[in-house]
């Protein structure tokens, strides 16, 4: 119901139900140019999964009630998830 165009005289009531579930995997490695001083490399990687779910309402318009029912998309996305490069001491 995000897109609910204003009609007067018709009222839209509906809801409905995301789920969303994901998680990230990272590595990284440090490289010595000196003997204390490293220069690093991290990367991330991350997995996302979204349901969305039915959107479920009425409609009433003129003391008419119409059930709806619009089904939405599910959607997977792999990307990196953060990046980084870093100069480090040891001491």
């Amino acid at each position: 119901l995000d897109d609910a165009i204003y009609t007067p005289g018709v009222t839209i009531d509906g809801s409905k139900n995301d789920f969303m579930m994901g998680f990230g995997l990272g590595a990284g490695m440090d490289y010595y140019i000196l003997d204390n001083v490293y220069v690093g490399l991290e990367l991330g990687l991350g997995f996302t999964w979204v349901d969305e779910g039915p959107t479920l309402g009425s409609a009433t318009a003129a003391s008419v009630t119409t059930d709806f029912m619009v089904s939405n998309p599910t959607t997977t996305s792999i990307g990196i998830g953060s990046g980084a490069i870093r100069l480090g001491w040891r001491f």
